[in-house]
């Protein structure tokens, strides 16, 4: 078996660094569900997860033919936020893992800029990784895309 030097850890956010995929669900269904629209944690986990805010919205206009309000993404990121302030935490053992690493280490999230920035400060772990974290912002095309992985981190 051949073996690879590896130069660098990439980890994405939500779901890996900080347990945040439950808290992002219930605040999307139910802001849905105010918007008229009806889906599960299970439509969430298949069509939404890890897929741009953008991406996701455009999805569900197109899905279930309707008009989000203006407020709609502005609304979401301010009450997920809010949460993210009492109930947002790292995964269990992330830091431990970040910390024992040997190899230089990254962000690449598919999260805006300011919920990765608050989502890595609410839960300690932001000193790990400094400005080496890249988001979909910064790219012509998010995840599943590649373009994130080819921004080169400063370590």
């Amino acid at each position: 078996m051949q073996t690879t030097e590896i130069d660098l850890v990439i980890f994405d956010c939500d779901g890996v660094l900080i347990d945040s995929e439950i808290i992002s669900s219930k605040i999307l269904i139910s802001q849905l569900a105010d918007a008229g629209v009806s889906v599960d944690f299970e439509y969430f986990q298949r069509w939404f997860l890890g897929r741009s805010f953008p991406k996701v919205t455009e999805s569900v206009r197109q899905t279930f033919d309707v008009v989000l309000p203006a407020d709609f993404e502005a609304s979401y990121r301010r009450r997920l936020l809010q949460a993210f302030r009492t109930e947002l935490k790292a995964t269990v053992g992330v830091a431990e893992i970040v910390d024992n690493l040997s190899r230089p280490t990254c962000v690449a999230t598919s999260s805006t800029p300011e919920r990765l920035r608050r989502s890595l400060e609410l839960t300690g772990l932001a000193h790990y990784f400094g400005k080496d974290v890249f988001t979909a912002s910064e790219v012509k095309s998010g995840k599943p895309a590649l373009d994130l992985f080819f921004i080169q981190p400063t370590k």
